[in-house]
Formats: C-alpha cells, sequence, structure tokens
C-alpha cells in the first residue's frame, strides 16, 4: 500500500470478517512508503502483520509480502478493494482442485450508472480468458489473485515494472502450465472502490495500454479481437437483459474505451522511440536506478544492453534472484 488512508480501514475490515476461522489464514500488509494516517490505520487492527518495503514500487512491495507470508496459498488484493465475505473460501474452493494454480475473481464496481455496466463487461472478459484455452492471451491482476506459494519458487517473483507485472506473471504461467492450470472463480469477488467513473476508467485504460508496451516487448499478450470482444458484450447484454437504450450507451463508452486505448498505445509506443531520461529502479541490476524512459528501456552507455523476451532474463536485469524450489505450508 501506499497513502491508501481513505479505503484502508474498510478493506482491512473485510479481509478479518472473512468466513474462514481464523487460525486458517493470516493477513499481511506491506507499506511501500505511506505519507498518510495509513501505518497509523493499519496498527488499529490487531491480525494485521505489517511489513515495510523501501523500495518504491507496487510489485516490490508484492514481492515483500510472498517472502513473508507463511502459508502455501497467497492471495492478493489492493487497499482500495473489499474483498467480499466469502472471498477467502471461493478461493479455497477452487484450489482443492490439485490441477488449479492460479485463482482470479471479479472486480465489481465501486459506482452504479452506465461505470458498472462498462465494469461487468470487464468481468466477462476476463471471464472468458480466463477460462479459456489460448495461452497467448491470458492474463491477470494482483487486485483479485490467489495462487500456491511455491509458484513463486518455481517461475519467479513479479518483475518490478510501474504496471502491469501481474498480467505478464500469470501469461508466463499458462506458457509453462497450460491454461487448465488458471480458473476464474465467479464467488471470489472484490469491489474495487476506485472504480466509481467513467474517469477513473479511462484513466486506467490509457496507463494499461501506455505500459502494456513495455510488457509486450517481455513476454508479448495479444489483445482480443474485435469479434471476440463483441462475442462478451453480446453475453452482457442477453445475459443481463439490458435496455435498448443502456445497450447503446454501453457501446459508446467502449468505442471511447477503444480510442482510449489506442492513444495509450502510441504514447507508449512514442515513449521508446524518445528514449527520454527519467530516473526508473526497474531498468539497473541490483535495484540500482540508471537514467532511462521507464517505457523504453536504458538509454545508451547504461550496463543493460539488447532487448530480452523473456521475464526471466527481465528479473537477471533489474536483479531479482532466480526460481528456486522450497517447501510450505498448506496454511492461507
Amino acid at each position: 500500500m501506499r497513502d491508501a488512508g481513505r479505503t484502508l480501514d474498510r478493506c482491512l475490515h473485510a479481509l478479518e470478517t472473512q468466513d474462514l476461522p481464523e487460525d486458517r489464514y493470516e493477513i499481511l500488509l506491506v507499506d511501500n512508503g505511506s505519507t498518510d494516517r495509513s501505518v497509523e490505520i493499519a496498527r488499529r487492527h490487531p491480525r494485521v502483520r505489517l511489513h515495510d518495503e523501501p523500495r518504491r514500487g507496487a510489485y516490490n512491495a508484492r514481492n515483500r509480502g510472498i517472502d513473508a507470508c507463511r502459508g502455501g496459498i497467497v492471495a492478493f488484493t489492493d487497499p482500495d478493494c473489499e474483498p467480499a465475505r466469502g472471498w477467502l473460501r471461493a478461493i479455497d474452493t477452487a484450489l482443492a482442485d490439485p490441477s488449479i494454480e492460479i485463482v482470479c475473481g471479479p472486480r465489481r464496481a465501486g459506482g452504479d450508472g452506465l461505470i458498472r455496466s462498462l465494469v461487468d463487461y470487464e468481468i466477462a472478459k476476463d471471464a472468458s480468458v480466463l477460462d479459456g484455452d489460448d495461452p497467448t492471451c491470458m492474463y491477470g491482476y494482483t487486485a483479485n489473485l490467489a495462487t500456491r506459494r511455491r509458484l513463486f519458487d518455481e517461475i519467479g517473483r513479479f518483475v518490478d515494472l510501474p504496471r502491469g507485472s501481474d498480467a505478464l506473471w500469470v501469461a508466463e504461467v499458462a506458457r509453462r502450465r497450460g491454461c487448465g492450470a488458471i480458473r476464474f472463480a465467479p464467488d471470489a469477488s472484490v469491489i474495487h472502490h476506485e472504480m466509481d467513473g467513467l474517469g477513473v476508467y479511462y484513466r486506467k485504460v490509457y496507463s494499461y495500454a501506455r505500459h502494456r508496451v513495455r510488457g509486450n516487448a517481455i513476454l508479448p499478450i495479444r489483445a482480443l479481437s474485435a469479434a471476440e470482444r463483441w462475442s462478451v458484450v453480446r453475453a452482457v447484454m442477453r445475459e443481463q437483459r439490458v435496455p435498448a437504450m443502456r445497450g447503446a450507451m454501453l457501446l459508446a463508452a467502449l468505442a471511447a474505451g477503444a480510442a482510449v486505448w489506442t492513444a495509450g498505445s502510441l504514447a507508449g509506443r512514442f515513449a521508446r522511440r524518445t528514449r527520454a531520461s527519467p530516473i526508473d529502479p526497474a531498468c539497473g541490476p541490483e535495484g540500482q536506478p540508471v537514467p532511462c524512459d521507464p517505457m523504453a528501456g536504458p538509454v545508451p552507455g547504461t550496463h543493460t544492453v539488447g532487448p530480452d523476451r523473456t521475464l526471466e532474463a527481465q528479473r537477471r536485469r533489474v536483479g531479482h534472484p532466480r526460481p528456486h524450489r522450497a517447501g510450505s505450508s498448506e496454511r492461507r
């Protein structure tokens, strides 16, 4: 977390009141440089084990949590999310199948109206991809993801990127283990309170598209075709019996989203070409920052050379340890 004071208390309360016995799971929270009241709020919750990660970056914080956890299953959510009371039980049920390695669930809207329809489309798209059999378009999201702890020892940790490392990690698992190792669990839901309006939705679309450019240079993830997306839209409208006017508004909003995605992708490509030079800690070994464009990789003259399209090579570039095998208990 970082400066999550507005929503953190609600998130932690939801985690403390799950319908599993308290001795079946632990709650870990990693602070990543908060300057608001987040740490003070966290300390009001005695069941929460609070850790600190000084290296900035959400995926550095998540890796810190992975290292600190004591259970055989790791479930991720974000401090602006509120898990349903049966969230962990639904995860537990899905992972009772030993062939399943990763579970993702719905991220429901924090607002009503058109944003809810847009998010319902996104949920249906997630279900279509994650329950599908095409590893080239597989992705995931740590706002609502659970996996077996040993998988991080076998596949490796998250790469330190500004966005999208979770999608790359799940895509890597799909390519190595097959799509059958990944499942969408509709009952393992969270409310994403940040997603409460169209402005937030479109900002996220733009950001994801911009950062996907760099992610695709590491491990390409195929975007769904127009026909595949239209199939999802029709299914949502049919199953939810969307009125004609609301359906037209949804289609217009999705068309606007497609335009925003294109703009974000173009911005990402432009950034890779121009190679401006802010400091990006993801570009140097051993976590040492070097001058580079966060979307373009290192500038000429730095010690990291050449593009590499594998997550393992990217981990070597940013100083992450090689995967190793380690035992763990089956505590959640």
